[in-house]
């Protein structure tokens, strides 16, 4: 058994290596049915593949996202809200933007994401993470900036997210962001803070396109 976790880790660490190789490896990885076996990992409690796994599915929905359906029907977005809700456990900054990411686009525009990530708790693990002011990744401007965006797509007309998350205060974790240091931090506090009392504008698809997530 030992042995066959240690084939799964190594084969999952290749797959994910190949897949940062761009859209082409994305493309024919799915082709050929990755997408099932990743998926089923999500219901996993093994800690050694975390990491791989939220990369691999990082490349996965950046490529095709319409992959999230699955993800809310096996309610494995619960995987990627953990991964957030762990981060004392020494998760890397780049793994949790990742699964911030994932969660951001599992709720863009796609009401069943929204609702099963509220329910979920999404909100609330987002503030959790912004309140941790002593911990190494917190001085994340990525990370910063993608929970911003996460708490957006959440909230992004979706009423009673709205209401959720004004009644349970995340607006006043939002508002230190908007004194940091670094632009997009501030460009993405306005934007979730815009719209968890109204609606804003700016285009979450134009801050997405400028990033680049190693």
């Amino acid at each position: 058994r030992d042995r066959s976790q240690t084939h799964r880790l190594r084969a999952l660490q290749l797959l994910k290596r190949y897949l940062e190789l761009g859209p082409l490896a994305v493309n024919l990885s799915l082709v050929v049915g990755i997408h099932s076996y990743v998926l089923k990992l999500l219901l996993s409690k093994t800690e050694d593949i975390k990491l791989p796994l939220i990369s691999i599915w990082t490349s996965i929905l950046g490529y095709d996202v319409s992959c999230r359906q699955e993800l809310v029907s096996q309610k494995a977005q619960t995987y990627f809200i953990d991964a957030l809700q762990t981060s004392s456990k020494g998760m890397p900054p780049a793994q949790l933007c990742m699964s911030a990411f994932i969660l951001a686009e599992i709720c863009n525009k796609y009401r069943e994401g929204q609702q099963t990530c509220l329910n979920l708790g999404l909100h609330r693990a987002c503030t959790s993470l912004l309140s941790q002011t002593d911990m190494p990744h917190s001085s994340s401007s990525d990370l910063k900036k993608w929970i911003c965006l996460c708490l957006f797509k959440l909230c992004e007309g979706y009423e009673w997210a709205k209401y959720l998350c004004i009644t349970e205060l995340v607006h006043q974790h939002l508002y230190p962001l908007l004194r940091d240091s670094d632009p997009q931090v501030r460009t993405a506090a306005v934007l979730a803070l815009g719209e968890v009392f109204g609606s804003s504008s700016v285009s979450y698809t134009h801050l997405r396109a400028h990033e680049t997530l190693m």
